[in-house]
C-alpha cells in the first residue's frame, strides 16, 4: 500500500508540461533521471537520460530509437521523473538531444503528410516557448551534411540586409543540418524550426489551409523565422520585425 502510495504521488497528474519539456531540462542541467510516461495511470513507456543525453527508450510497442519517437512529443500525460536509479549498461539511443528530437517530428511531420484528413491531434499545443531556449548539446552533435555548393555567399547577404538577424541555417530534408551563418546554436534552432513547423501545419490541416510554406514565431523580443522548400527547411532568428514579411521574402530567395 506505501509502495502504491509513493507511485502515485510521483505521477503528475496532467502535467503541464510535456515530455519533451522534461528532456529539454534534463538535457540543459545535464541530469540523469528516468521519466515514467502514463495515460491516466496506463503505463505508456520510459525514457532513460543519462548526464543530460537519452540513452534508452522503450514503450509497449518496442524499444530503442522508434520508441523514443512515440514517447518524445506526447502532451497532457502523466509524467513521473526521478534520479536514474543505475547506470544504463546497454543504452538503445544514440545520437543528440537535438537529433532525436528533430527524428520525432519529421515522423510526425511525414505521418501529417501521408494522412493530411486525419492529421496527427496532440491534446494540447507544443511547448515551443520551451524548446525555443538554447539548450546545451548532449551527446555528440550533428555534423552538417556534405553540400556540394555553398550557399554562404547568399546567407551573409541576407544577414548584411537586414540587420535585425542573428542567424540563418538550412536543414536537409532528411532533417541533418545543412548550412549555418551567422552567431546563433544552429542545432538547437533547426530542432525548434522543426517542431514548429510541424506544430504550424497540424493548426493549417485542422482548417483545411494545406500546409504552410513559410510562417513567423514570436516570443518576446525574438522571432524565428522558417521558410520550407521542396528539399530543404530554411531558419533564421533575430529581433521581432514588424515586416515579418520582408525577412521571409529573403529566406524564399536562398535556394539550394
Amino acid at each position: 500500500m506505501n509502495a502504491q502510495n509513493e507511485s502515485s504521488n510521483a505521477v503528475e497528474v496532467h502535467s503541464g508540461f510535456a515530455v519533451a519539456d522534461y528532456l529539454q531540462l534534463a538535457g540543459m542541467a545535464r541530469r540523469s533521471v528516468t521519466l515514467t510516461i502514463y495515460d491516466r495511470r496506463r503505463l505508456l513507456g520510459r525514457i532513460d537520460v543519462q548526464e543530460g543525453a537519452p540513452c534508452s527508450a522503450e514503450d509497449g510497442l518496442g524499444s530503442g530509437e522508434p520508441a523514443f519517437r512515440r514517447l518524445a512529443l506526447l502532451e497532457q500525460v502523466d509524467i513521473s521523473c526521478q534520479p536514474l536509479e543505475a547506470a544504463v549498461t546497454a543504452p538503445n539511443l544514440s545520437g543528440s538531444l537535438e537529433y532525436l528530437l528533430m527524428a520525432a517530428a519529421r515522423d510526425a511531420d511525414d505521418f501529417a503528410r501521408k494522412k493530411p484528413s486525419l492529421p496527427p491531434r496532440p491534446v494540447g499545443r507544443s511547448s515551443l516557448d520551451s524548446v525555443v531556449r538554447a539548450v546545451p548539446r548532449a551527446g555528440q552533435p550533428q555534423s552538417p551534411e556534405p553540400r556540394s555548393r555553398s550557399n554562404q555567399a547568399s546567407m551573409k547577404q541576407i544577414l548584411s540586409r537586414d540587420a535585425s538577424l542573428r542567424g540563418v541555417l538550412s536543414v536537409a530534408e532528411a532533417g541533418t543540418l545543412r548550412e549555418t551563418c551567422g552567431d546563433l546554436d544552429a542545432e538547437t534552432t533547426a530542432a525548434v524550426a522543426i517542431l514548429a513547423l510541424r506544430q504550424v501545419t497540424e493548426i493549417a490541416l485542422d482548417l483545411g489551409l494545406g500546409r504552410p510554406r513559410a510562417f513567423q514565431a514570436s516570443r518576446g523580443a525574438l522571432s524565428l523565422y522558417v521558410v520550407r522548400q521542396p528539399n530543404q527547411l530554411l531558419a533564421s532568428v533575430g529581433q521581432a520585425n514588424r515586416n515579418a514579411m520582408s525577412v521571409l521574402k529573403l529566406l524564399r530567395g536562398l535556394a539550394v
